[in-house]
């Protein structure tokens, strides 16, 4: 990431009208890329993904065409799920979407599957590499660490006594 780059578009972004057409172009190619990227990655054919995801297809072709850029969060899923891969769909400070776009690489589009991601595997294994206690198992397997408790999974509901969620004791 160049910090001439990051200042070219944080500078862009000062202008509202610019910063709404660069969230939904980031959103326009780099999910088509990452789609198209990881399924030659795993060396599929459209068709095998569009089997996978129980789709046709034409509309995995839709999915990787940045002019098309209609995609639902039950999509979305459908194509984490063919690719065992995470989904985070989430808002974030402009700080963090200029950083992403000024550092983006083959490395973040092509994601490998869970089983063959090897920073999952050194997280597996970091209690045992560092003697650390800082992880708790909750439900299926989902892993909170105790000091900022996150919502992994959308059934899963994790609130503790400080959390601005709790309605039992907000004012």
């Amino acid at each position: 990431m160049t910090s001439d780059r990051v200042e070219q578009i944080a500078t862009s972004v000062e202008d509202k009208a610019y910063a709404d057409a660069f969230v939904e172009a980031e959103i326009a190619t780099t999910v088509p890329f990452q789609i198209r990227a990881m399924r030659k990655q795993r060396g599929w054919k459209q068709v095998e993904l569009a089997r996978r995801t129980n789709q046709n297809q034409k509309t995995i072709s839709d999915f990787e065409n940045p002019n098309y850029a209609r995609f639902t969060l039950t999509s979305l899923k459908k194509l984490a799920s063919a690719f065992d891969v995470a989904l985070i769909v989430r808002f974030v400070p402009f700080s963090e979407l200029v950083d992403w776009a000024a550092s983006l690489s083959a490395e973040k589009i092509n994601v490998p599957a869970r089983t063959k991601d090897a920073r999952l595997k050194r997280q597996r294994h970091a209690k045992d590499l560092a003697g650390d206690t800082a992880g708790t198992a909750i439900g299926s397997g989902a892993v909170f660490a105790e000091t900022t408790p996150t919502i992994i999974h959308p059934d899963l509901h994790l609130v503790t006594q400080s959390s601005p969620y709790d309605t039992e004791s907000a004012a």
